[in-house]
């Protein structure tokens, strides 16, 4: 009994025994198998099946990671420059350092810097179409047209000009408004200058040298302009006395002209639309020494001058495109009179201006009024000049008028005829439009008291 009651106990332990052996075998196979693995394989076979489906699609569309850089850089590709370079020479013909360059695109500054040494401004730009301006200019100016850049044209170079100074008023006869229009002509030198162009009417500027020799004036021979030279202040011609050639003209300076003689020099724009351009004075050469730079003989009064007083009257002109003038000398007083010895004084309008021209003084002030005389064989025996022998007679005149006596009488016929002043077909033919009486032209400076 005992036994079997032992018997009984064993076998329970055996149980137990294999109970504890099979939990320990079903411990270990969690541990080599890990959680979820079923889960976690079927999602790794769902990623993989997505990563699939989406390579196939970047495949179709080319929107791979790749093919997007390669796109992005198709679309903005490298930006293409070139080198633009300006170049500012001075009014003097050097180059311009420290000219302030602006540089615009569609009217916005891109650039803005001053020039080199060497008077240059080089500046790497998208290709492209550009304006340039220059700022802070003091007493000069340039040509606004045509100072851009292209792809075409990269460089660019700019004349600065000088500006015309203060001049005065000179009048210049318009065939036009058949009468004498005052001009305000101003002064240019040696240099470029920038002008101002009329297209209607003439533009006159004045040209003094400071030195003698031989000048060129000359514009830009392209340009629809003409050019000449027309005289003094004093008496401005109606046609030009110097050849123009390819928008150009030279001028003779002699010693006694230096800083004593203004060229009156024309200019007439063609085009409408030209306002302005650059003159450009050159000195060419020395002048030959020819019979001109021969001293000037003074011609003075050969007999003492009296003071003179005016009576009473009105101041008459006389009518110069009449042939009834008649005039005659007196031996009691020794100058002329109208109509008889005891008609009116002719005076002589020394000093006060005459419908056709500048008071005589005036002239001399401006200008030599000489003649030069020549002997049967064409040599020249003398240059005999006029102006202190009016200045003379000027000293003691009554309010610029004095008697006309053979003195006076000589030298406006001498002067008047060697200048051209009664002869038509002269440049400076005084009266145009006039139906002139030659033999009294010279009465044209002259008047009386009625």
């Amino acid at each position: 009994m005992l036994f079997a009651k032992n018997k009984a106990i064993i076998a329970l332990l055996c149980l137990l025994l294999c109970l504890g052996i099979l939990l320990a075998a079903c411990e270990n196979g969690q541990e080599n198998v890990p959680d979820g693995s079923e889960s976690t394989s079927a999602e790794q076979s769902e990623s993989v099946g997505t990563e699939s489906e989406s390579d196939a699609e970047d495949d179709v569309t080319g929107q791979g990671s790749d093919t997007d850089s390669e796109s992005e850089s198709e679309t903005q590709p490298a930006i293409e420059t070139l080198a633009y370079t300006v170049t500012v020479i001075g009014s003097d013909g050097n180059p311009r350092q420290g000219a302030m360059v602006v540089i615009l695109k569609n009217g916005e500054a891109i650039v803005t810097s001053p020039t080199l040494a060497d008077g240059t401004l080089t500046a790497e730009l998208e290709v492209g179409e550009y304006e340039v301006k220059l700022l802070n200019l003091l007493g000069e100016a340039y040509r606004t047209e045509g100072c851009v850049l292209t792809p075409e044209s990269t460089a660019l170079t700019i004349s600065l000009c000088g500006l015309p100074t203060a001049g005065e008023e000179i009048f210049a006869y318009s065939a036009s408004a058949d009468d004498y229009i005052a001009y305000d002509a101003k002064r240019v030198v040696e240099g470029r200058t920038m002008v101002t162009l009329s297209a209607d009417d003439m533009t006159y500027y004045l040209f003094v040298s400071s030195r003698g020799g031989t000048f060129k004036l000359s514009m830009d021979e392209d340009l629809p302009v003409s050019i000449g030279y027309f005289g003094s202040t004093s008496y401005v011609m109606t046609e030009s006395i110097a050849t123009e050639q390819d928008n150009a003209i030279c001028v003779d300076v002699y010693d006694d002209m230096v800083f004593n003689y203004a060229f009156v020099i024309g200019i007439r724009a063609e085009d409408a639309s030209l306002k302005e351009c650059e003159l450009t004075v050159e000195y060419v050469s020395e002048r030959e020494t020819t019979e001109h730079d021969l001293p000037w003989n003074d011609l003075m009064p050969d007999h003492e001058l009296l003071k003179y007083t005016m009576g009473a009257g009105t101041v008459t002109n006389f009518a110069v495109d009449s042939a009834e003038i008649v005039l005659v000398y007196s031996e009691s007083d020794g100058y002329y009179h109208v109509g008889s010895e005891s008609g009116p004084v002719v005076l002589v309008n020394l000093n006060n201006n005459s419908k056709y021209m500048d008071a005589l003084t005036t002239v001399c002030s401006n200008m030599r009024l000489g003649v030069y005389v020549y002997d049967e064989d064409g040599k020249l025996v003398s240059k005999d000049s006029y102006n202190e022998l009016i200045w003379a007679y000027n000293e003691v005149a009554d309010g610029g008028y004095y008697p006309l006596d053979d003195t006076l009488l000589d030298m406006l016929k001498t002067v008047g005829d060697y200048m051209g002043w009664y002869d038509p077909a002269s440049p400076m033919y005084l009266f145009e439009g006039v139906a002139l009486e030659p033999a009294n032209a010279y009465l044209f400076a002259c008047v009386y008291l009625q």
